[in-house]
């Protein structure tokens, strides 16, 4: 979904605000869910067993609009009666009559984007709730019926502290959602944060803080109930990301809307994310990915490795033997063996995986694999 209310200056994903001019926003938000169905029409049909309405922020749509697209999905190819539905929502956008028309129509899974629970903190993101407004969104999702949310919170941020990231896990961990997703600010090239970080003028923990604030939510929510198991996810037992875990499998998926990844049949491709360039593809029926691939059998493994090393159990060696023939040490002995005796992964009776160091530099170690 490519709309936001306002675009956070940290994000470079494939959004905009909408204009301010409601007739303007609202031809924009059909024109987009005429398009999104005229894609989903024009593919494969495949059962759905997991779907995952991501932006951008869904809720800036009706709930007939979204409801139109997972009703689509279900003529076409089916959804899984027993599917993950996942509609990611931002606080400003949270209405009790939209969650419950929501969770009627069959989303069954609600992703909020909290980010912090303290107001100045959220000022300098950019981002236009409060945290008085994200804890009564949470409330009036569980009112609505949503009994399994995840919440996403940010650490790292400009100005932040040790004791009041803790305050915030603390917090949320009181409310009780079902999954928190935490990730540590990245600066990206040619978003504002990353002009205003050139300039001197966005100053952010230094990288002994940052790995403080990532051990101690690895440390602290376990004992909270909520254990990892992905280097950024925390969940109660049984409440781990279906939709999420596949990828981390190196499974199918099938993406819609500008800027949409999908991965099917040994083809990668992201649609272009420029919306009208992206619709007129659409319509017009030509094949115009932004970027494009067909990997390799030892692009695959290499990509399995690196993606199933994110999740806190590891690469299982059975697994991996049974998808490609033989365990992972036959293709990539020598880049276990080094990153075993650098300290960052290991081999335990089941499964290759990352070090409680490995962690902590956990993108040096997919290098190896990429």
């Amino acid at each position: 979904m490519p709309f936001c209310g306002r675009r956070c200056g940290y994000c470079d994903f494939a959004t905009s605000a909408l204009s301010t001019d409601r007739g303007v926003a609202e031809r924009a938000k059909a024109q987009y869910v005429e398009a999104v169905l005229a894609e989903i029409e024009a593919s494969e049909p495949r059962l759905a067993r997991t779907v995952y309405f991501g932006g951008g922020t869904p809720t800036q749509l009706s709930a007939d609009q979204l409801l139109s697209i997972l009703g689509a999905l279900r003529s076409h190819g089916g959804i899984d009666p027993d599917a993950e539905i996942t509609v990611e929502a931002n606080p400003t956008t949270a209405e009790s009559g939209l969650f419950e028309a929501l969770r009627a129509g069959g989303f069954n899974r609600l992703s909020m984007g909290v980010q912090s629970l303290d107001d100045h903190l959220l000022h300098a993101l950019g981002r236009t709730h409060s945290a008085a407004e994200a804890i009564a969104a949470y409330h009036l999702a569980r009112a609505a019926g949503f009994g399994n949310i995840s919440l996403d919170l940010m650490f790292c941020l400009p100005g932040q502290t040790l004791d009041g990231f803790r305050r915030d896990m603390e917090t949320l961990a009181e409310l009780g959602p079902e999954h928190l997703s935490l990730y540590s600010l990245t600066i990206e090239e040619g978003t504002p944060f990353a002009a205003r970080q050139a300039r001197g003028q966005l100053i952010l923990p230094d990288e002994e803080t940052d790995a403080q604030m990532f051990e101690l939510a690895h440390d602290w929510l376990p004992t909270a109930g909520y254990p990892a198991y992905e280097i950024s996810n925390f969940a109660r037992p049984g409440y781990e990301s279906r939709h999420n875990s596949s990828y981390w499998r190196n499974a199918e998926y099938r993406g819609y809307g500008p800027g949409a990844a999908s991965y099917v049949g040994g083809r990668r491709w992201t649609n272009q994310p420029r919306v009208e360039r992206w619709r007129a593809s659409v319509f017009q029926q030509i094949d115009d990915p932004a970027d494009c691939e067909i990997r390799d059998a030892d692009g695959e493994r290499r990509e399995t490795m690196f993606l199933g090393l994110r999740r806190l159990a590891g690469v299982e060696v059975a697994w991996f033997e049974q998808r490609y023939g033989a365990p992972p040490e036959t293709w990539f002995a020598d880049e276990l063996a080094r990153l075993a005796e650098a300290g960052w992964l290991e081999r335990t009776t089941t499964a290759w995986r990352l070090t409680r160091a490995g962690l902590l530099v956990a993108n040096r170690v997919f290098m190896e694999f990429v």
